[in-house]
């Protein structure tokens, strides 16, 4: 939900969180009980054409 507020700021056009949670459970980036996969910001960013941040983990 989070990403589709971003991409939505920034392409100033509306994004539909369905079609991404369909992307999301469609290539495996669920987490049951958890949510997403850290990793799937920086895809969801390539998804919309936008600049990932760099992601650091400890």
């Amino acid at each position: 939900m989070s990403m589709t507020m971003v991409a939505s700021t920034y392409l100033h056009r509306e994004v539909d969180p369905t079609q991404l949670m369909d992307y999301v459970l469609e290539n495996g980036y669920r987490i049951t009980a958890s949510g997403v996969d850290d990793t799937f910001m920086s895809v969801a960013a390539d998804l919309f054409g936008l600049e990932a941040p760099e992601i650091l983990l400890s």
